[in-house]
């Protein structure tokens, strides 16, 4: 086990099985150019490449965890960034479930699926990763058992709540903080908020 998944376990980021062995399995250094590799275990933002930030380690666990993922789930990932948390997501719902990662960039979409498919998730068809605009979501593979927002937002697109399924889960960052939204049988939508976290300015909408 890592020193970033140590410490994510002792700090309380880290607490369910299943997270934690996906973050175990799923190397960090993998998602990294050579220039950052070296600080692949500090809890910390990195380049992701094209502009695009990889979000610090406690703030994916923390987002993950609260997303409560299940295995066999269907996932939409918004900005996949390098592909790091996309593939902890895809480890999680396993062989039955299946990632919709998004980006706008065509040159980080095809870093993405070059750094998710090391771990043969895209030759497995367990994930899809695809370009397009970000804040319009993926109708096409809608709805979705769980959203996963990697970016800030000043609002909850309509379009985001839209593509949730009943019995979803939304988790974003949202005025600063962590934003749990969930939608009922009946379609109800719950918001929670937690706060405590920062987002780099490059990562907002």
């Amino acid at each position: 086990m890592s020193q970033l998944v140590n410490n994510l376990i002792l700090k309380g980021y880290l607490l369910t099985d299943r997270v934690v062995d996906a973050f175990s399995e799923i190397q960090r250094v993998e998602f990294l150019s050579d220039e950052f590799s070296q600080f692949s275990d500090a809890e910390i933002s990195l380049p992701a490449g094209f502009g695009r930030t990889m979000i610090q380690p406690q703030v994916a666990a923390t987002m993950i965890e609260l997303l409560d993922v299940g295995q066999g789930q269907k996932v939409l990932e918004i900005a996949s960034a390098s592909g790091w948390i996309t593939s902890i997501l895809a480890y999680i719902v396993g062989k039955e479930g299946k990632i919709i990662g998004i980006e706008e960039s065509s040159g980080l979409v095809e870093l993405a699926r070059e750094n998710v498919d090391k771990y043969q998730f895209i030759t497995r068809k367990q994930v899809e990763i695809q370009q397009c605009d970000i804040q319009k979501g993926y109708p096409k593979e809608a709805p979705y058992d769980r959203i996963m927002v990697n970016i800030s937002f000043d609002h909850i697109p309509d379009v985001f709540l839209e593509q949730l399924q009943c019995n979803g889960v939304i988790v974003m960052p949202l005025y600063n903080g962590i934003w749990r939204i969930s939608k009922d049988k009946d379609g109800n939508i719950k918001k929670e908020s937690y706060a405590g976290f920062s987002f780099l300015s490059d990562e907002g909408r």
